[in-house]
Order: C-alpha cells, then sequence, then structure tokens
C-alpha cells in the first residue's frame, strides 16, 4: 500500500489490479499523482497490486486492511481497476475462445453462452462491491469510479524489466536467476506473460488483426455489463470508459500500457470520472 499527501484535501482510495500498480513502470495511479496545472493535487492511498483478481479483492481475509480504511478515514473517492484479470487471463479465456476452423469470422471464435456466464459473475461482484463499499465507508456518498480497460494486442510482448534489476537482487537476496535471465549483454529480463497471445495460439488463431478484434469484442461486453451495473447502481458506480483511448504505440508489453498510455488514461480517469465528484470547492480549484 503506497500513499501521497496533498495540500489540496482532495482524498482518493485506490484498489485494483496492474492498470494500477504496475511495477518498477508506469501506471494509471503514477500518472495521476504527477503534478498537473489542470488538475488539484490528489492524496491517493493506494492498495492495488499486480495480479488481483475481482474475486481476490472481494474476499480475500488480507482486504481487511483496505475496508478498515474506509471506515477510518473519510475518503471522496474510491478509485477502482478490476476484471481485467477475471476475462483475459486462461482460466477464463479458454472456455470462452472456439478453435478456428477455415473461414471463421472473430465472432464465431467466441463463445457467447461463456463469455456471458462469466460477465454475469463479474457483475455480481462489482454488485457486492457497492454493497460492501457503502457499507464499510465513512463517507456515506462516496463514488467507485471504475473503468473499462481497453482494446490489447496479443502478441509476444511479455511484461520485463531491466537486467541490472534482477542482478541486484540476485546479489542482495540470494534469489537464483535463470541462465536465460542472465546472458551477458542483456538489458532486460522477461518476468512474466504473455497471458493472451499463447491461448489465442493453442486455439488456431494467429492474424494479429483477429486477435486484436477478439480482445475488442470481450473487452466491449465487458464494458456494456459495467454501464449497466453503474445504471442500476443510483449513483454509486461511475463507470469512464477507457476503451478507444490507446493505439498500437501505447503499450509497454502486451496487455499494460506504457506512460504515455497510461497518462492518456489519468487525464480522460480524472475529467470524466473524478473531477465532476470532487467536493465544490475542489472541482473549482481544478477549473
Amino acid at each position: 500500500m503506497t500513499r501521497t499527501r496533498s495540500h489540496s484535501g482532495a482524498r482518493v482510495l485506490a484498489d485494483g489490479d496492474s492498470w494500477f500498480d504496475l511495477p518498477l513502470k508506469s501506471d494509471i495511479i503514477r500518472e495521476l499523482r504527477q503534478p498537473s496545472p489542470q488538475r488539484p493535487d490528489l492524496d491517493i492511498t493506494n492498495h492495488a497490486r499486480h495480479g488481483n483478481t475481482l474475486q481476490y479483492l472481494l474476499g480475500a481475509p488480507t482486504r481487511a486492511g483496505f475496508y478498515r480504511a474506509l471506515n477510518e478515514e473519510h475518503y471522496d473517492l474510491l478509485l477502482f481497476s478490476g476484471g481485467g484479470n477475471d476475462i483475459l487471463s486462461d482460466f477464463s479465456l479458454r472456455p470462452i475462445l472456439r478453435r478456428k476452423t477455415p473461414g471463421t469470422r472473430p465472432q464465431d471464435l467466441l463463445d457467447t453462452t461463456s463469455l456471458d456466464r462469466r460477465l454475469e459473475q463479474l457483475g455480481r461482484l462489482y454488485q457486492r462491491l457497492i454493497a460492501a463499499v457503502a457499507q464499510a465507508s465513512r463517507n456515506p456518498s462516496i463514488k467507485i469510479v471504475a473503468h473499462t480497460y481497453d482494446f490489447m494486442w496479443p502478441r509476444h510482448a511479455p511484461y520485463d524489466v531491466p537486467a541490472w534489476v534482477v542482478e541486484a537482487m540476485r546479489r542482495a537476496y540470494g534469489i537464483s536467476v535463470p541462465a536465460t535471465y542472465a546472458a551477458p549483454g542483456q538489458t532486460s529480463v522477461a518476468v512474466r506473460g504473455p497471458w493472451i497471445d499463447p491461448i489465442m495460439r493453442e486455439r488456431g488463431i494467429h492474424d494479429p488483426g483477429e486477435k486484436h478484434e477478439l480482445t475488442r469484442l470481450v473487452l466491449t461486453a465487458f464494458g456494456t455489463m459495467l454501464q449497466d451495473i453503474a445504471a442500476r447502481s443510483a449513483g454509486r458506480l461511475v463507470v469512464v470508459d477507457t476503451q478507444g483511448t490507446l493505439g498500437p504505440e501505447h503499450w509497454s508489453d502486451e496487455i499494460h500500457p506504457d506512460a504515455a498510455g497510461a497518462r492518456l488514461l489519468a487525464d480522460k480517469i480524472y475529467a470524466t470520472g473524478i473531477a465532476p465528484h470532487l467536493p465544490a470547492t475542489l472541482q473549482r480549484a481544478s477549473g
């Protein structure tokens, strides 16, 4: 959990996955913390951690600290990033994708029954989140600001870190480094991923355009589900439609935006999800 201090009084709690917490690289929360003349500073307490799923975020005993923070301190908003690992990871994507056969279109490769079932599960989890936050929060009018991710370009592009970081960890902590990670002159080390591309290849899907279109279809359905939940939330859930923000040049790896992409997403989330819901005094400060 990390926190920044602010003089503006805008207090924000954040939780979620790697789009809010990407070690050694930029992410949306890091970009929101950067000084900007277009917005007041945000005092952000970040509980997000890479790899989190919605199921974990709502059910793990270790989440007690998050709910205690909601209960003990007044936050103006809760920023939330959740669902991407639940819809595009191997355990959820495999049942959704059919094997490609000659002549099939991308929409034919989706098992819509499995996809709908998964989206219903995620919808129920978001409803649980809304109820849990309403019950736990010291601020009775707190809003949850969520986003819809963006359309990825599945390819062999794992999350990597500088090679010197791996070497420093080996020296400091005695962590064993596989020989492939220690090749002379290697500047970066692949740590995790890719996540989507191997599954699509297993299904015989190799065309880059088809892979991108499949992520568009799946995430569009996810975004529609999230907007439907927001419409029934009595204003407690605010969904920022971030889909279509990034181009193919805005990705650090297969599923994470680079610094420029994270900045574009942070600007959009601030403008449409944060600024309109800040206390009136802070809205004037950001105007």
